[in-house]
């Protein structure tokens, strides 16, 4: 685990914001980095926190599908971090507000990463936007689902 990753889930426990019980789990996930994991929370929680838990499963499983997808970077936190691909990352002062939907995510990553997704192991889509947003590339891609305020192609 990077010395960011160590400091900021340090500060996020002194602060209320990862139950220990999250953290221990964390810890102890077999054959997965922290860094990926907190990476993964990370996009799950400012992409999707406020949508249905189908829907911050999908914005996982999307994440997941990249690293494995051909013109995208292999990790995951390499993913997250791409250049203009999440929107929430050319923001860098977002602060996790919410300790609920952020030891959510956490779990959520963690699962994804070491588990799967059950229900999820069909799920191709490599894009998501919300949908009030139009951008320019969703004409080039074919809807792959409608679930809560995002469209996955």
């Amino acid at each position: 685990m990077t010395k960011v990753i160590k400091y900021a889930l340090a500060i996020a426990l002194l602060f209320g914001l990862v139950n220990p019980t999250v953290m221990h789990q964390i810890a102890k996930a077999p054959n997965v980095s922290a860094d990926d994991i907190f990476c993964l929370a990370k996009n799950i929680y400012h992409e999707a926190r406020g949508e249905p838990l189908q829907g911050q499963k999908a914005v996982a499983q999307v994440t997941i599908n990249r690293t494995k997808a051909e013109g995208f970077p292999s990790s995951i936190c390499d993913v997250v971090y791409q250049h203009k691909q999440f929107s929430w990352t050319l923001q860098p002062h977002l602060k996790v507000t919410d300790s609920e939907s952020w030891n959510r995510s956490l779990l959520l990553a963690r699962q994804a990463l070491t588990n799967g997704i059950p229900g999820f192991e069909e799920f191709t889509a490599l894009y998501f936007h919300a949908k009030h947003v139009k951008p320019y590339w969703r004409k080039k891609h074919k809807v792959y689902a409608h679930i809560g305020n995002h469209i996955f192609y």
